[in-house]
Parts: C-alpha cells; sequence; structure tokens
C-alpha cells in the first residue's frame, strides 16, 4: 500500500493537479475562458515536470515514515492521523515552491 501510494497516487494525482492549480492562481491575469485555464494549467504541468526529481525525493523522505507509522496505528487512529498530514503535506509544499515562477513554454 505504501508503495502505491508514494510511487503511483501522489506523483500521478496529488502533484499535477497541485502545480495545475497553483499555476491558475499565480496566473497575472487570472484566466478567464477554459482556454486561458487549460493553457496556465499546461504551465503548471511543466513546472511539475522540471521539479519531478527533486519532489519524488522529497515525497519518498516523508511519505515513506508516514505511512510506515500510518499503517501501525490502530484503526480508529488512521483517518484523523492522515487528515492532518493530508492537511500538512501541501501547506509544506506551498511553502517550499512558493515563488511565483512557473516554467515557460518551450518555443519551437
Amino acid at each position: 500500500m505504501s508503495l502505491l501510494d508514494i510511487f503511483v497516487h501522489l506523483p500521478g494525482l496529488f502533484f499535477p493537479q497541485f502545480y495545475a492549480v497553483r499555476a491558475c492562481i499565480f496566473a497575472d491575469p487570472r484566466p478567464t475562458t477554459s482556454a486561458k485555464v487549460a493553457e496556465c494549467a499546461w504551465n503548471g504541468l511543466l513546472t511539475y515536470r522540471d521539479n519531478f526529481v527533486e519532489d519524488l525525493k522529497t515525497l519518498v523522505m516523508v511519505f515513506t515514515p508516514i505511512d510506515l507509522a500510518m499503517f501501525s496505528l490502530p484503526l480508529h487512529l488512521r483517518t484523523p492521523f492522515l487528515s492532518v498530514v493530508g492537511l500538512t503535506f501541501p501547506i509544506v509544499l506551498s511553502w517550499m515552491r512558493g515563488e511565483r515562477k512557473v516554467a515557460e513554454p518551450k518555443s519551437e
């Protein structure tokens, strides 16, 4: 379960959503049409691609002990524990990636 969480779920679902939403929030001016939202989300995915290796290292360092701790807890404590982690990790990630730098699309 931990390997699935660390190597599939978080890099494949959480991080792309995080970077896409972050790019749209930081976009100046804010996107107002679906085409502009798609464009800024794509820019966020480009930023994710640039940060992938560093983010995966951070993910392994943080979530390996967290998952081991969570799966060693009694069942009734797992959900509150994971809720606290689920709230804390995006805050820490936002702090780590807090600058407004977004990858520019590569021109051909």
